[in-house]
């Protein structure tokens, strides 16, 4: 039941008894809900108590009914399920992360389901949830395969934490559970991921072969440009400025359930929109591509792009088609094991070209904004044994310091 009192109010001058509800939002925000009773504050003891109480019970129910229908859900936080906070939190995200993002929430979910079941914990409510189940959680967690059946590592376990630690706290802030759980739980050592890249004299060796391929196009600009995939698939025409030589990043293209294809113009972070410059081998590379596309769009005329969200769009097959993420995906490693060069995936090409800018003597600073990296620290850390051409110019410079008598 929802907490309902009764105040006096004055309203035109006149003090009439109202009835109050407190309650909480979807989000857990706190809101009130008021209503002027049928009874004056100085007629409500004189016969008029009763009659105030019936109404605040039905409009407390009306109330109660209304909620239930707008948001689906039962308002009485005290008895909040696991199961439910999780929904919560996922929805109280939705409008800030993207939809990827908010895709893996359900997936991480899926797990922890899996968890509850296996324990017989299915209902367990949010309250009696405790800090030990939630440990033995993510050690049932690192327990799990990945798809390709091999051990999940220690980094995709933070991603776990970094969605179910803020479940617990919100619960915890929004005084839904007495205290936070998640203190004292510390996130296992994240292991220095295995950078696979393209050496220097393979990079040009990838581009002459990627000619060969129907998706040559899209590789090629991964591997020039430095982008990540989904950004790709989201350049159009219009964010092309040849005259000024620049691509503007503003959105991305990602593969949802079922296979369909959906446009956000929520970036990975607030540093992924920037604008890229780029030389007269992108250009040739995007002139060609535009000429192609039009001379097929000529000769299939109505039937050319059917899905017209993606018409002014670059990365389109001969129909008009936007080319499939996961074809990419694919078609980076036949194109490496046809013509024998080292075996990498399509992420590699974004660090190759990273690669190359930082042994090239380019800065950390400009690499990470042209990699649309948030932080200096992520591109460091990645980078930064790369960067030993730098590293010995430094060294050159402050040499003579040492040797002076």
């Amino acid at each position: 039941m929802l907490n309902s009192r009764v105040i006096d109010k004055v309203i035109c001058g006149k003090s009439w008894k109202c009835i109050v509800i407190d309650y909480r939002d979807i989000d857990g925000k706190k809101k009130q809900k008021c209503k002027k009773t049928s009874a004056k504050s100085s007629d409500y003891e004189r016969g008029k108590k009763k009659v105030v109480e019936e109404e605040r019970v039905k409009f407390v129910k009306e109330f109660q009914k209304q909620l239930e229908e707008e948001q689906g859900k039962s308002f009485n936080y005290n008895n909040l399920t696991v199961k439910e906070m999780m929904v919560l939190y996922a929805n109280s995200k939705k409008a800030s992360v993207v939809p990827q993002v908010y895709q893996d929430y359900f997936r991480y979910m899926k797990i922890m389901n899996a968890f509850l079941a296996c324990r017989h914990l299915d209902n367990i409510k949010l309250k009696n949830f405790t800090a030990e189940l939630l440990e033995e959680f993510y050690a049932f967690v690192a327990k799990t395969k990945n798809r390709k059946g091999e051990p999940i590592s220690n980094n995709t376990i933070k991603h776990y934490m970094c969605f179910f630690n803020p479940v617990f706290r919100m619960a915890y802030e929004k005084d839904y559970i007495d205290k936070d759980i998640t203190k004292g739980i510390k996130p296992p050592p994240i292991e220095k991921p295995n950078i696979s890249y393209l050496k220097e004299e393979y990079c040009s060796k990838f581009i002459a072969a990627a000619d060969g391929s129907r998706v040559g196009f899209e590789l090629k600009l991964l591997l020039l440009l430095g982008v990540r995939r989904s950004e790709l698939l989201g350049i159009t025409w219009s964010d092309i400025d040849f005259q000024e030589k620049e691509i503007s990043i503003n959105k991305a293209v990602h593969k949802g359930k079922g296979g369909k294809l959906y446009i956000t113009y929520k970036l990975k972070t607030g540093s992924s929109n920037r604008v890229l410059p780029f030389g007269e081998n992108v250009k040739e590379l995007l002139l060609q591509q535009k000429e192609l596309l039009a001379s097929c769009k000529k000769s299939l005329g109505k039937e050319f792009c059917k899905d017209k969200r993606f018409k002014d769009y670059i990365c389109l097959d001969y129909k008009g088609d936007l080319i499939n993420p996961e074809r990419l995906t694919r078609e980076v490693k036949s194109v490496c094991k046809k013509h024998k060069l080292p075996d990498i995936h399509l992420h590699s090409l974004r660090h190759s070209y990273a690669s190359v800018m930082v042994t090239n003597g380019v800065d950390m600073k400009t690499t990470q904004t042209l990699l649309g990296h948030s932080n200096f620290s992520t591109t460091a850390d990645i980078y930064s044994h790369l960067d030993m051409k730098n590293k010995r110019l430094a060294v050159e410079k402050v040499k003579g310091v040492f040797d002076k008598k």
